[in-house]
C-alpha cells in the first residue's frame, strides 16, 4: 500500500522538498513525510491511508491529474465518513479484477468475493461484485456467480453504460479457472445488471484473464487466452468486440505479419 501511494505521488509530479501534514484521528496527530515525491513515514491508521488513496484518486481524475499541495493539505483537514464492506469480519475473501472511474471521476472496482481460498464447491459462492462510490457513499452489486476465484474479467465504464466481460458461464473444466465468456451490461451506473450475450459458447478449453486495452478500439476491445484448467495444454490468444465478433491469433507465425483469424460473426 505504501508502495502504491509513492507512485501515486510521483504520478501526480508533487515537487516538493520536505512537508509535514498533520490530522487528528481519535486525539493523536497523523503525520505524512514526503521527501521529493517519496513516502517516508506515515504515522496513521490504515483506513486513513486509505481514504488519502481515495482522494488523491479522486481530484486526480477530476483535476486531469493535477494536485497542488494547497489541496492535498486540505485533505488531512477534511474529516472522511467512507464506510467500506467489512468482509474481513464477515471471513470473506476478496480477489480484485479491474478498476475504473466513473464520468464524475468516482471510483469504481470489480472482484470476486467467496468463502475461502480453497478451489471446489467448499469456496462457494463466488460471487462477481462491483464495489463503487456514488459521491455519498459506497454501493456494492452482485453480477452474477462463477466457480473458482481467479477467473478473470475486466471492467468497461461509460457515461451511458457499464459493462464487464469475464468467464463467467460455466465451461468443461468445473471447478478451474476460466469458462465460457460472457458480457454483461448496466444501464444505471452499476445499481443492476443483466447479461447481454455470450460471447463464446461450446469450447473445448476455458477461456479467462480477459484485459482491457489503453485508449482501446473495435474490434480490439478486449483480449484474452484459453487453456485447460486442470492439466497442461496448448493456449490461444483472442481479441473481440461487444458486439461478440471474437478473431483468433495466429498459434505459429509463418513470418514478420500475419492476419487474425475471425471465428464467430
Amino acid at each position: 500500500m505504501l508502495a502504491f501511494l509513492d507512485h501515486l505521488v510521483h504520478y501526480v509530479e508533487i515537487e516538493i522538498e520536505c512537508t509535514r501534514f498533520r490530522r487528528i484521528e481519535s486525539g493523536k496527530p497523523v503525520k505524512l513525510n514526503i521527501y521529493k515525491g517519496t513516502l517516508l513515514t506515515w504515522t496513521g491508521s490504515k483506513r486513513a491511508l486509505l481514504e488519502l488513496i481515495y482522494a488523491l484518486f479522486l481530484t486526480m481524475s477530476i483535476n486531469n491529474g493535477k494536485i497542488s499541495i494547497k489541496e492535498l493539505v486540505g485533505f488531512f483537514s477534511h474529516t472522511f465518513n467512507i464506510s467500506l464492506p467489512g468482509y474481513h469480519k464477515q471471513k470473506k475473501n476478496v480477489y480484485m479484477k479491474d478498476m475504473d472511474f466513473d464520468s464524475k471521476g468516482n471510483p469504481v472496482v470489480l472482484y470476486i468475493r467467496s468463502n475461502g481460498y480453497k478451489p471446489g464447491p467448499e469456496s462457494t459462492p463466488y460471487e462477481w461484485c462491483v464495489t463503487f462510490w456514488d459521491g455519498k457513499a459506497w454501493q456494492t452489486t452482485v453480477v452474477t456467480e462463477s466457480d473458482h476465484n481467479y477467473d478473470m474479467g475486466s471492467l468497461f465504464i461509460a457515461e451511458d453504460n457499464w459493462s464487464i466481460v469475464g468467464p463467467t458461464e460455466q465451461g468443461t473444466q468445473a471447478w478451474g479457472v476460466g469458462g465460457e465468456l460472457a458480457i454483461w451490461q448496466s444501464s444505471d451506473q452499476g445499481a443492476t445488471w443483466q447479461k447481454k450475450l455470450d460471447v463464446t459458447k461450446h469450447s473445448k478449453r476455458a477461456h479467462s484473464y480477459v484485459r482491457r486495452p489503453l485508449n482501446f478500439k473495435a474490434p480490439f476491445c478486449f483480449f484474452w487466452a484459453d487453456g485447460h484448467s486442470h492439466d497442461f495444454s496448448k493456449s490461444e490468444l483472442y481479441f473481440g468486440n461487444f458486439n461478440g465478433t471474437i478473431y483468433k491469433l495466429p498459434y505459429t507465425m509463418e513470418g514478420d505479419f500475419a492476419k487474425p483469424e475471425r471465428i464467430s460473426q
